[in-house]
């Protein structure tokens, strides 16, 4: 058994874990964590916080790690700066793998990308809660069964307010955790666990203090308002008038948001040429119609000549 201790929150909240990726609840004081975990190679280098580098640099995750009355020793404020770090993370690897794509020459769906990411995160946490029901008793599971803190859109909207209650921080905390996560893995499994470095990528800052910073994304993903919105990228803000819901449960499909303005603007166009060629190529007929009968009627009047001066002599 191996403990670790975080003291950056308080000292009377701990985390056990166990090397061979077993299921525990562990309560102490009142804190009721639920923990599986399994080695893996380094996920990212985060130095926002003492638990993001823990997260991200010792261990992977799986499925779900509940930090219950998460930031309560440190305040609103440092609340308000995780959730907007680990919303920065997440438009920072989507960027990311938007950018390799871009360079690799691969074309991906990324409608059904962030799609399948919100879908893996709200699995996650159906499957805490399903285990939390299964070990623990009325108080427990009232108290520390989670649900998502946003809802599916496309592009997919990261909230921009803290939630007040402490139960909807950690929803937030654990979703977009687990939202970045998928984004990661994904990008991983198609160009390997170096992709960052050999992309050149490593060295970059996406995030600073916690905010993207726009010149880095407008460079590398100026496109990525149309995928994932975030309140601190201004170039995504026009996207959001057609953000549309999609249950994540029903939605299998791509849906594309439609003009109505760009269609009838074509469709009348269209038929102005239609039209125009049309009336051209009847006046031309017409003309040409014109011009044979007057060769026509010339060619009998020198047939006529001809004959009256045959007649003459």
């Amino acid at each position: 058994m191996r403990h670790i201790s975080i003291d950056h929150f308080s000292a009377q909240y701990s985390i056990e874990f166990e090397s061979q990726a077993v299921d525990e609840i562990s309560e102490d004081n009142e804190c009721t964590i639920v923990v599986k975990t399994e080695r893996e190679e380094n996920l990212r280098s985060a130095n926002y916080n003492l638990l993001s580098r823990f997260l991200y640099n010792g261990f992977r995750i799986s499925p779900l790690i509940v930090l219950s009355m998460l930031g309560s020793a440190t305040g609103l404020e440092d609340d308000y700066y995780g959730i907007a770090s680990y919303s920065c993370f997440v438009v920072a690897d989507m960027c990311k793998i938007i950018a390799i794509d871009k360079m690799a020459g691969k074309n991906r769906d990324y409608f059904n990308f962030t799609r399948n990411s919100f879908i893996y995160s709200s699995e996650t946490t159906e499957e805490y809660n399903r285990k939390l029901i299964e070990g623990g008793n009325k108080a427990v599971i009232d108290k520390y069964t989670r649900k998502d803190a946003f809802n599916l859109t496309f592009p997919l909207v990261l909230p921009s307010k803290l939630p007040i209650d402490d139960s909807e921080k950690e929803d937030l905390f654990n979703q977009l955790f687990y939202i970045d996560k998928w984004i990661v893995l994904e990008t991983r499994k198609y160009y390997g666990e170096l992709c960052e470095k050999i992309y050149h990528l490593s060295k970059i800052r996406f995030c600073r203090f916690g905010n993207p910073d726009a010149s880095v994304f407008n460079r590398f993903c100026s496109d990525i308002g149309s995928y994932v919105a975030h309140p601190g990228l201004s170039s995504v803000t026009a996207k959001l008038n057609n953000t549309i819901m999609v249950d994540p449960t029903l939605a299998t499909t791509e849906v594309v948001p439609t003009d109505k303005d760009d269609v009838t603007f074509f469709i009348a166009l269209v038929t102005f040429i239609f039209f125009t060629v049309s009336i051209f190529l009847f006046m031309g007929y017409k003309i040409c119609k014109a011009s044979k009968s007057r060769q026509t009627i010339s060619q009998v009047d020198n047939v006529n000549a001809k004959e009256e001066r045959k007649n003459i002599v």
